[in-house]
C-alpha cells in the first residue's frame, strides 16, 4: 500500500496523509486517485502542505494561536490579536480547523480551549512564522496577559511562568529581566531551586556588570545554589557580591 509505505508505519503520518487526500476530495481506496497526486515526502512537508490549503483567515488564526502554545484559550487568542475579527468569526475559523483535525476542541464551554492535535503540527505552524514576527507576537501576548492581571481577571502568580516564557521570546530586554527576577524569586520561595537556577542564570546573563541590581541577583543565585546543595558554587558566586554593600551569605 502506497500510503503505508510513505508513512513508514507512523500512525500520525498515515492519518495526516489521509487528511491530505480528503482535503483534495480524493478517495484513498481508489488506486487511480493516488496516481493523480504527488504525496509529500516528509511529515513536516505534509503538514505544511495542508496548512497551505487553508484560507488566509484560517492560516492566520492557526499561526497566531501557535504563539500561545500547543494548548490555547480562544479568548486569549482574540484578546491579544484582535485583527482576527469578532469572537463569532474566530469561533467559526476554530471550528473549521477542528473539523480539519488541526486543533480539536480540548475543553468545551464556558471556556473554549483548543489543542494542536500533534506537537509536530504546532511546531510547523509556529516555525512558519518569521523570527521577527514571532518576537512581536510573543510581546503582544505578554502585554495582553499583563493587562489581564492589571484588570484583576487573572493573577500574576498564576501567570508568572507564562509571562516569563513569552517575554523571553520577545525582544523586550527590560521585561525579560523584570520577569526573570520575579520568577526566580518565586521559585526560590517555593524551594524549586532547579527552576530558580535556570531563571537566575539567564538573568545574570542579561544584567550588566555595572548595574546596581546585579549584587542582589548574584545573592539570589547563590541562594538557589545553596538550596541545591552546591555550596562550592554558592561560595564562588557570593564572592562576586559587592562587599561594600555589606551583603554576604551566612
Amino acid at each position: 500500500n502506497k500510503l503505508l509505505a510513505r508513512s513508514q508505519g507512523n500512525p500520525f503520518y498515515l492519518e495526516e496523509l489521509l487528511n491530505f487526500l480528503h482535503d483534495r476530495g480524493l478517495d484513498p481506496r481508489d488506486p487511480t486517485a493516488l496516481e493523480k497526486i504527488e504525496l509529500p515526502d516528509s511529515l513536516h512537508t505534509l503538514i505544511l502542505s495542508r496548512i497551505d490549503q487553508l484560507s488566509a483567515r484560517e492560516k492566520t488564526t492557526l499561526r497566531v494561536a501557535s504563539v500561545i502554545g500547543r494548548l490555547f484559550r480562544a479568548h486569549w487568542l482574540i484578546g491579544y490579536y484582535p485583527e482576527l475579527g469578532e469572537a463569532a468569526s474566530v469561533k467559526d475559523d476554530l471550528d473549521q480547523l477542528a473539523e480539519l483535525d488541526f486543533t480539536p476542541l480540548d475543553t468545551p464551554d464556558p471556556e473554549l480551549v483548543y489543542l494542536f492535535k500533534h506537537i509536530v503540527t504546532h511546531e510547523v505552524a509556529y516555525e512558519n512564522l518569521p523570527f521577527a514576527t514571532r518576537a512581536r507576537l510573543h510581546a503582544r501576548l505578554a502585554r495582553y496577559l499583563e493587562n489581564q492581571v492589571a484588570s484583576g481577571a487573572l493573577t500574576e502568580t498564576f501567570l508568572l511562568d507564562t509571562l516569563t516564557y513569552h517575554y523571553l521570546r520577545s525582544e523586550d530586554t527590560a521585561k525579560q529581566r523584570e520577569y526573570l527576577r520575579k520568577a526566580g524569586q518565586a521559585a526560590v520561595n517555593m524551594s524549586a531551586f532547579n527552576t530558580a537556577l535556570d531563571y537566575l542564570t539567564r538573568l545574570m546573563e542579561l544584567t550588566p556588570a555595572t548595574d546596581p541590581a546585579r549584587s542582589a541577583v548574584t545573592l539570589l543565585l547563590a541562594t538557589a545554589q545553596r538550596g541545591l546543595g552546591d555550596y562550592a558554587a554558592a561560595r564562588d558566586t557570593a564572592r562576586h557580591v559587592d562587599r561594600r554593600e555589606g551583603v554576604h551569605l551566612a
